[in-house]
């Protein structure tokens, strides 16, 4: 089960995630209500996210034959420059886990951890870009080989090197992600790689995506399908049904994963897809930590949607200016639908 609170700007407020426990504490208790999950708090400052607390519901062991739950609390805060990009987000308690982010124009260019104080990982980024081709590279040192005095334009040393491509048609749609390791010191075997292939409605929703894994034996290398993701709308582009398939190599046959399937009060002054207008548009940074401008809007405006690539809804509000809050996505690729009076709105970012 999930309950998200939500303020009056669209900004998430609390999140709380919560399921029956499904491990070995069972055995030594009957009581049917025991959970499992957390709660997570969210505080803002002129609009930024700056502060999340995660309180652990139950994390329980066995002393004795019986179960002593045990709550802990995560904080983490978060500031940013004067052009509301990410610039440190820090962990407690714990090892003084700190992320320092830095930018070359609009995009991110590196990201420093630190641990107690000293240097633990640099992490750095490339781009590249063409009309139907988006490559970012991404590099990674570790702590055991940066220097105390840390000047990050003249690290050349990297221990991995990963390259993610995605690939668009000539209306825009992203049709594949492959990522592939093109360098690991620790190994010789490069096995990391994968791909994504999508196709899309009318609407630019997802309908189907097919993941595949990079797999060689002594003779070949393919690309090898192990999940698929299909998915259901109405008469008006909401996600009805889920559907996630797994290849499974005991049966040799697509097994069923997780199925969802979603329903919708009616909503006054929803309107059929023949009588709306549909317009891209565009982000700006893309990728972005923190925060998305929307270009591209106009007077009608009024709210919005997030999903992920499954088609699934992660985030919505409402647009008072033209930025929207994503510090509480997780890093990946999502879709952005933003409802006028008879204009829908899409578009697509990372969040890093």
């Amino acid at each position: 089960m999930e309950n998200r609170t939500y303020d009056d700007a669209g900004h998430l407020l609390r999140l709380v995630r919560t399921q029956p426990v499904y491990s070995v504490i069972q055995y030594y208790s009957t009581d049917s209500t025991l959970i499992d999950g957390y709660v997570e708090e969210y505080k803002y400052e002129n609009g930024n996210y700056v502060q999340k607390s995660t309180i652990n519901l139950l994390s329980a062991y066995i002393a004795d034959n019986k179960i002593v739950p045990y709550y802990d609390t995560a904080m983490q805060f978060l500031t940013y420059d004067a052009d509301n990009r990410l610039t440190s987000l820090e962990n407690k308690p714990g090892f003084n886990v700190v992320y320092y982010y830095y930018y070359d124009d609009d995009n991110l260019k590196y990201i420093v951890n630190t641990l107690s104080g000293a240097y633990y990982t640099l992490i750095k980024y490339d781009y590249a870009s063409t009309d139907s081709t988006r490559i970012t590279t991404v590099y990674r040192v570790y702590y055991d080989d940066l220097p105390r005095e840390l000047q990050l334009d003249t690290v050349s040393y990297w221990r991995t090197v990963d390259q993610y491509t995605e690939n668009y048609d000539d209306s825009g749609m992203e049709t594949s992600l492959v990522h592939k390791e093109t360098f690991n010191l620790y190994s010789q075997a490069l096995q990391q790689d994968y791909k994504i292939e999508y196709t899309h409605n009318t609407s630019k929703k997802v309908l189907h995506a097919s993941y595949y894994n990079w797999q060689t034996n002594e003779d070949t290398a393919v690309w090898s399908e192990v999940m698929r993701i299909d998915n259901t709308y109405d008469d008006y582009n909401n996600l009805v049904d889920y559907r996630k398939t797994y290849w499974d190599e005991r049966t040799s046959q697509w097994e069923i994963d997780e199925g969802k399937t979603y329903y919708y009060s009616s909503v006054q002054g929803v309107l059929g897809e023949k009588y709306l207008k549909y317009r891209e548009l565009g982000f700006y940074p893309n990728p972005s930590v923190r925060t998305i401008k929307v270009n591209g809007l106009d007077d009608n405006t009024y709210c919005y949607l997030i999903f992920n690539l499954s088609g699934i809804p992660e985030l919505s509000g409402r647009l008072e200016t033209n930025n929207i809050d994503i510090s509480a996505l997780r890093p990946g690729m999502y879709i952005v639908e933003i409802n006028g009076r008879d204009t829908i709105y899409t578009g697509k970012f990372i969040k890093k």
